[in-house]
């Protein structure tokens, strides 16, 4: 049994089991546009413009219907799972204007799941376990049962997303720049990564958090905060961070070489819209969607894709899956427990879960490499300009990069 801020959650090892566990996912919406998805308002979703759905969730989570139970489902017939949206956007969720207006509904909608529908174990994802410190949050503030964050199993997926990327792109021992680094993923991901080897550029806006991590690490990390500068002495990044705007621009890359970005942020660090601008101006990016699981063998319905392809699932979103599977009615709050993340790779492989096929926004990877290839192609001959202008000799070509 695991001690959280001096409390210890009620554990029913030694007790005879209930045949199945009920756990409940808490998250939040992405963006306004999921309104329109088919999981959620796809009919009302279209008819309203989206500035009036930003308006909308705020007056529910003020009414306090901020949160909406989207889907009950069944996993290999050992666990109940809910799913539960809180109906704020992720540029919502972390304004200072309705910053504690989204911890009380996530709050609430825990709340619910604990008191009203029965549950022994709650998920956290996306931003719903950013503002709640990870879980600490809710324990201090009536939630008795258990609580994940998730991010151990992130962090193991996130790991073996990138040992793919090198083998399919030929990174020989690449140096892996950490975005992020001080964060409960990018700490995790920096410690482990160090430990297996691999020359890690750590990248944060906080020296004082940066040296913290190097020494952890036996000082074997170097430490910036210029993303620049990790994006330019590194061939694989890792983006780890909870902004809820792309975190990548145009000033902090180079024309004439690849950049590998694995994307483990949710919301994304890297958004479809910025992602293909620079794409379109001849910048070279592939970028992969961090932290994507499937289910081998046996699949699981789980009815609300939140924004996924069918059979595909977030990491965190496996490892409160996992914790059911395992009956583990621990907390998983606070910072990365090291041996945990062996742990939850450990049940993955039990169960049969693993990363999927490398995708880009849902998209599998080649496509969108062979796409981006044929606009990158087209922008390298929109940046020549050829003029024939009048000589001695008669007309001279001149060459203008523009």
């Amino acid at each position: 049994m695991k001690t959280v801020l001096g409390k210890q959650t009620p554990s029913r090892r030694g007790v005879k089991e209930k045949v199945k566990v009920k756990f409940a996912f808490v998250t939040n919406i992405i963006q306004t546009e999921d309104v329109r998805l088919k999981d959620f308002h796809p009919i009302i979703g279209r008819i309203l413009p989206l500035w009036l759905w930003d308006q909308i969730f705020i007056w529910l989570a003020k009414k306090g219907w901020g949160f909406w139970c989207v889907a009950k489902y069944h996993v290999l017939d050992k666990a109940e799972g809910y799913t539960i949206i809180v109906r704020l956007t992720a540029k919502q969720v972390v304004s200072r204007k309705h910053l504690r207006l989204a911890k009380e509904t996530i709050l609430k909608a825990c709340l619910y799941a604990q008191n009203e529908l029965g549950v022994e174990i709650i998920g956290l994802g996306s931003l719903a376990k950013f503002i709640t410190n990870e879980g600490e949050y809710l324990k201090k503030h009536g939630v008795h049962i258990a609580v994940t964050h998730g991010d151990a199993y992130a962090v193991a997926s996130g790991i073996a997303g990138i040992q793919t990327m090198e083998k399919q792109f030929q990174l020989q021992n690449p140096v892996i720049a950490v975005i992020g680094a001080y964060g409960k993923i990018g700490r995790a991901m920096t410690l482990l990564l160090t430990k297996q080897g691999y020359k890690v550029i750590a990248m944060g806006r906080s020296v004082k958090r940066l040296k913290a991590v190097q020494v952890e690490s036996g000082n074997k990390i170097t430490i910036t905060t210029d993303m620049k500068e990790a994006l330019g002495n590194s061939q694989l990044a890792i983006a780890t961070t909870s902004s809820p705007e792309s975190i990548i621009t145009e000033e902090m890359i180079e024309l004439g070489r690849a950049y590998y970005l694995y994307d483990l942020g949710q919301p994304y660090n890297l958004f479809p819209e910025q992602y293909w601008n620079l794409i379109k101006q001849g910048y070279n990016i592939v970028r992969v969607d961090g932290g994507f699981e499937k289910k081998n063998g046996h699949s699981i319905d789980i009815q609300c894709w939140m924004r996924l392809n069918p059979g595909i699932m977030y990491a965190c979103f496996v490892e409160t899956v996992l914790q059911a599977l395992a009956q583990d009615f621990d907390n998983y709050v606070g910072p990365v427990d090291l041996d945990h993340v062996q742990i939850t790779k450990q049940r993955a492989k039990k169960w049969g879960f693993s990363h999927d096929a490398l995708t880009c926004f849902n998209v599998p990877l080649k496509e969108v490499v062979s796409q981006a290839s044929v606009l990158q192609k087209v922008a390298q001959q929109q940046a020549v300009k050829v003029d024939w202008q009048p000589s001695l000799g008669g007309l001279s070509r001149v060459t203008t990069m523009l």
